[in-house]
Parts: C-alpha cells; structure tokens; sequence
C-alpha cells in the first residue's frame, strides 16, 4: 500500500503526530507492506506514537500519451 503525504498539513515538513503514522504502523503490524511518498519528508523515523524507520519512495510524474 502507498500512502501518499504524511505530514500533518499539506506544503510543509513537520509530521507532529500525524494519523496517518499511526495507520501506517498498525497496517504493518497487521502484514501489510507499506510505503509512504511525501516530497517534505525524505524519512520517517521513532515519535511517540510510530516507530516506522522508512525512506520516502519514490513517485514518477505520469507520462504524456
């Protein structure tokens, strides 16, 4: 599953405790193998409510038909 954006607000780099963290870790917990893409944040490390450890994968722009 590829979760796109993980900062608590769009346009910026600050996760705080953002939801989508938290799912991110049960979904793993649960056997699904997750990714994230957020252009703001290049990892996602240790907070207080996910410990994820994970680079942001990379996305390509659609090409032109």
């Amino acid at each position: 599953m590829l979760v796109l954006g993980v900062a608590y607000r769009k346009d910026i780099d600050k996760l705080r405790e953002s939801l989508s963290l938290t799912i991110m870790e049960l979904l793993g917990k649960a056997g699904v193998k997750v990714s994230y893409h957020d252009p703001y944040l290049p990892f996602v490390g240790r907070g207080r409510k996910y410990d994820l450890h994970m680079k942001c994968a990379p996305f390509a722009k659609p090409q032109p038909i």
